[in-house]
This record gives structure tokens, sequence and C-alpha cells, in this order.
């Protein structure tokens, strides 16, 4: 199991820690063959914590939002060795874009601001 933190997407995921990790994984894996038996160029999206209209109610974001604006204060939760830890929400039209431009091979990985290793 992979605890370091941050992580990288250059970290190992041989050991997902979860039944949810290792479906992600097993994802992965399905698309890696199915590239190497027909030759395509597969891409996968992953979404995190997306937040806009229509959005889930039941999502942090929305508690946060609503605590703040009545003065409350959120909670702040540790990491390993007591450190920070911070989250990313991202907005549906920056996940539209990403999606979009996620059909040119040349796009930027949305991840990590590196090339992606597409077909040139």
């Amino acid at each position: 199991m992979n605890s370091k933190v941050p992580f990288s997407e250059r970290d190992r995921t041989d050991k997902p820690a979860s039944l949810y990790a290792a479906t992600k994984k097993a994802g992965e894996e399905i698309a890696h063959t199915y590239n190497h038996i027909h030759e395509l160029t597969i891409t996968g999206l992953r979404f995190f914590k997306v937040y806009g209209p229509w959005g889930r109610p039941d999502m942090a974001y929305l508690f946060f939002t609503k605590d703040i604006l009545k003065g409350k204060s959120i909670p702040i939760f540790k990491g390993p060795n007591h450190g920070t830890v911070a989250r990313d929400f991202t907005y549906i039209d920056d996940i539209v874009k990403g999606c979009l431009g996620s059909l040119d091979p040349a796009e930027k990985n949305t991840g990590s601001g590196g090339k992606k290793k597409g077909p040139t």
C-alpha cells in the first residue's frame, strides 16, 4: 500500500489500498490490454470533487460554504505526521474543457502541467 503524502502520478499503483482503488486499477489494466490487442490510443479521465450548478447536495464544499456564510468555522484535519492536508475541487466547466482537450493528444495533462505521451 502506498501511503506517501503528497503522492505523484508517477507513484506505483500495483497494490491498491481499497476496493474503489482496485476498480480504478482494473480499468487501467483493461484499457492497456485493449490498446495492446487493438492498437488504439486510450485516454482515461478521472474526476475529483466536481462542483457547479446541479451539484450533489452532500458534497463537502457546500457544507463549508454554508458554514462560512453563517460565520461558523469549518473543520481542519491534519494529515500524516500532523501536516496540513489540501483538497482540490474542480468546477464543471473545467471538467468539460479537460474532456474536450483530452481528444487532442498534444494537449497538456491537466493533472501535472506536463505533456501527455500520446501519438504525434
